[in-house]
């Protein structure tokens, strides 16, 4: 199988670097091809342009990249910290410019015709893993949005949106106890 993880959170020393080095070694102890990208590392440009919307796709070599693996992947986790109930706006941007017609969906019919969505990531799972500090232990609805209508849209399935909720409040044991239950998460999305 193979894996695509994408992180996003600008501190190297934040839980969701633990996270995907956890999910990352967890699916490599697996036998799976693993492509990690650390979005804060990497530095896309997450503006999505009016000439790349024209264009129907990116010129950009790292992003030709990024949906090229995509659509190679299996499996996609991304890891990410709830920010003001939705996630980076660097992830959000790499999605805008990543999952685009082509790469995600596409449309189908004849030109100024009605035109039919087809998904294309259908044979894609998808597994989000989300920091908060908030005391729910749901993600929010801005975050459930947008990770359930790109797996609808794309029809990638959405097998474990995880939510590490009350951040600030755990300890060491704590921590290492989440990252623990990570391997069973990736197997049962619970």
């Amino acid at each position: 199988m193979n894996a695509l993880v994408v992180l996003s959170h600008p501190s190297e020393r934040s839980f969701c670097h633990a996270i995907a080095e956890e999910v990352t070694n967890a699916l490599k102890a697996g036998g799976h091809t693993v492509i990690s990208h650390d979005l804060y590392a990497e530095r896309p440009d997450p503006v999505l342009s009016g000439a790349e919307i024209a264009r129907r796709m990116s010129i950009d070599p790292q992003i030709q990249l990024y949906a090229r693996e995509l659509r190679q992947s299996d499996l996609l986790v991304v890891v990410h910290p709830d920010w003001w109930g939705g996630p980076p706006a660097l992830l959000k941007g790499w999605v805008d410019r990543v999952f685009r017609p082509g790469v995600g969906y596409d449309w189908e019919g004849d030109e100024f015709d009605e035109k039919t969505h087809v998904p294309l990531l259908g044979s894609t799972r998808l597994h989000v893993f989300i920091t908060s500090d908030r005391d729910e232990d749901e993600p929010s609805a801005a975050v459930g949005a947008v990770w359930g209508e790109l797996s609808r849209y794309t029809g990638m399935k959405l097998e474990g949106m995880h939510l590490f909720s009350r951040m600030r409040e755990r300890g060491f044991r704590d921590r290492r106890d989440l990252l623990n239950g990570i391997r069973q998460a990736l197997e049962t999305g619970t």
